[in-house]
């Protein structure tokens, strides 16, 4: 609950900041975003797990007023994962979405930073593959529909081009739907669905959220 307290207490400082209109009605919005990970997993001195994993986001939109945009995206992820204890398992995770999403800008006096927020709405597919050191193996497949909104800097080079980085889902409510099969030999299936609210700040230790990215404005 702190967290999401806190979460919400720096939306209001964002969004209170003083600022001059930069982004004009009208340009078209373009450009992309891109997170990854790596990590491992040491035992007694040695490595017994590995994880590397990447997501690319293709972002459009359009100015319909001045320092807002509307727009889309799109979301590819993909992640591996290996153990290797005494029972050696390996995980793939390979997901796709789509979203839409509205941004505000607001301008830090004339020095080329913005802070923005942004809110949205995107539908993922993700599927899990699960191999195991014994005979099972595990398909997880999961549909994710997540409202979801966060904070970010942007900085301009020029008048077309901007860099930017942020949190995603900084906070975050998604509805969930799974099926899951067992493939031994016997196969099983069961479904579960529900709810989920938070923040990406619950987990300082993962980098899988943050990302970095880059926008070309067309006016």
């Amino acid at each position: 609950m702190k967290r999401i307290l806190l979460s919400f207490t720096v939306i209001f400082l964002l969004i209170t900041i003083n600022s001059s209109a930069q982004i004009k009605k009208g340009a078209t919005f373009l450009g992309g975003n891109i997170s990854g990970s790596i990590g491992k997993t040491t035992s007694a001195g040695e490595t017994i797990g590995k994880s590397n994993g990447i997501t690319i986001s293709p972002v459009f939109g359009k100015a319909i007023k001045e320092n807002l945009v509307w727009g889309g995206s799109l979301n590819f992820n993909i992640e591996n994962y290996s153990l290797d204890s005494g029972y050696p398992n390996d995980e793939k995770q390979h997901m796709y979405g789509v979203g839409v999403f509205l941004r505000t800008y607001k301008t830090i006096r004339n020095s080329g930073f913005y802070f923005f927020m942004q809110g949205g709405l995107k539908v993922d597919y993700l599927k899990n593959d699960y191999a195991f050191s014994t005979p099972e193996r595990r398909i997880s497949k999961r549909y994710i529909i997540t409202a979801n909104c966060y904070p970010g800097i942007a900085y301009s080079i020029n008048k077309r081009w901007q860099l930017e980085t942020g949190f995603t889902d900084f906070l975050y409510m998604a509805y969930v739907t799974q099926k899951d099969q067992v493939i031994g030999m016997t196969t099983t299936e069961t479904k579960s669905q529900g709810f989920n609210v938070g923040t990406s700040l619950s987990s300082f230790s993962s980098l899988s959220n943050f990302y970095v990215g880059f926008r070309i404005l067309l006016n």
